[in-house]
């Protein structure tokens, strides 16, 4: 054992059920705690029981542990080869002041005393040396497991649980920043899935916002990611406003198929909540996804708002999701009920065929501008038929961010010098 180092007891009672795949998964835990702690600056040494593994560091790497998918909980603690010496390092090691309860399991069945005469044992002894024990009334518990070798766990803490990275397969995660979606790359993950991010953006400036929050998540969970960034087409603002959110969904759709082909993945994933919006209702979703050759899957379908905001605030990246204009920004109005022959599939088809990747052209110095309000008729004409004059400069200015963010890339690709602003910054 290394020097200045404790015991850390990973339990993972989830792999448990998986009868064969049981060895597979839990080399596959190890490999993944190594590899946060090695990240994390962590000296370490681990070693295996069936349902438990050991991990031998310090303190800190209690902290990281927890934040490793697949481990259930992680209790912190003293390993000894002797009941005796055991009992000497409770001596030396509890705080006086406080009053601690006794749970004892004897795993060992060659131990010459039953639990309970354990506990009486271990009480009797604390209590000489001036340490209190409780029964009811208590600061602390202690957990004492006589195995092959001799424990004394004092502090346990629930993992993020779930399975090992790479337990499932790949699939393909659409993926803007928002809340939804942030949840659900977390929530994937967890489940053992290798995502990959599909990632559609107006502008190079979200593109960089976007992809700070999806840092933010896999580093503070040690996630293994690969994302995809493409433009986002300036056809869709031509499409009928009432199905421009539909036909957004129907290309991001198509989208996704495309690229879980050419990446050989097994689902597409989603932030979609049912009855969320209108673009979301089941009528809808049935027209969004016809003839899709992969299965859909929607962690998030029933949870509420609130219940989603509150896990993004757990995973700590509400701040960065909350700061994104939303893609429904794209129009004001949204069909409730939208037949098939509604949609224009040829131009969503031709769209995503033409789709373009992450080159975007990076924004100009602010200085003086001419603003232009894109809810404003005359304004959105000029924009549409690039009907500005290169020798100035413009800010595009609308609701939310979004719309602005998607032509000012488009103008810039053709010349323009302009940068796009939410209305009120």
């Amino acid at each position: 054992m290394m020097v200045n180092m404790e015991v850390l007891v990973v339990k993972h009672d989830e792999l448990m059920l998986k009868g064969k795949l049981y060895s597979t998964l839990e080399n596959m835990l190890v490999k993944d705690i190594r590899r946060a702690l090695s990240i994390s600056g962590k000296k370490y040494k681990i070693r295996k029981e069936r349902g438990r593994i050991y991990v031998y560091s310090d303190k800190e790497a209690f902290d990281v542990l927890k934040r490793v998918f697949g481990i259930y909980s992680v209790s912190f603690g003293y390993e000894e080869e002797s009941y005796e010496k055991l009992l000497e390092k409770l001596k030396k090691s509890l705080d006086r002041n406080f009053t601690y309860k006794l749970e004892v399991r004897r795993a060992n069945k060659k131990f010459g005393k039953s639990s309970i005469e354990i506990a009486k044992d271990i009480a009797g002894f604390l209590e000489k040396e001036g340490i209190k024990v409780g029964v009811k009334k208590f600061d602390k518990k202690i957990n004492i497991e006589i195995r092959d070798k001799f424990y004394a766990l004092i502090k346990e803490e629930k993992g993020v649980g779930g399975f090992p990275y790479g337990f499932e397969d790949k699939a393909i995660l659409l993926f803007s920043g928002g809340f939804d979606s942030s949840l659900v790359f977390f929530l994937s993950a967890k489940q053992g899935i290798k995502p990959i991010l599909l990632s559609v953006v107006p502008s190079y400036e979200i593109k960089e916002r976007v992809e700070k929050i999806v840092e933010k998540i896999a580093e503070k969970y040690f996630i293994r990611y690969e994302i995809l960034f493409y433009r986002m087409p300036v056809g869709l603002i031509e499409l009928k406003e009432e199905l421009r959110q539909v036909s957004l969904k129907r290309f991001l759709y198509l989208l996704a198929e495309k690229v879980a082909k050419e990446k050989k993945a097994k689902a597409i994933i989603t932030g979609e909540v049912i009855g969320q919006t209108h673009s979301q209702r089941m009528e809808n979703l049935k027209v969004i996804e016809k003839g899709i050759e992969f299965p859909v899957l929607r962690p998030l379908c029933f949870l509420s708002k609130n219940e989603i905001v509150e896990r993004v605030r757990e995973i700590g990246v509400y701040e960065e999701c909350s700061s994104l204009p939303e893609f429904c920004a794209l129009s004001k109005k949204v069909k409730t009920k939208v037949r098939e022959e509604e949609l224009e599939e040829e131009k969503i088809r031709k769209m995503v065929e033409n789709i373009e990747g992450v080159e975007m052209v990076e924004k100009g110095e602010e200085g003086e501008r001419i603003p232009l309000y894109l809810y404003k008729k005359e304004d959105l004409k000029k924009v549409l038929e690039h009907r500005l004059d290169k020798r100035k400069k413009y800010v595009l200015v609308c609701k939310t961010g979004t719309m602005a963010s998607l032509f000012s890339e488009e103008l810039r690709k053709h010349g323009f010098d302009v940068i796009a602003k939410k209305e009120g910054e």
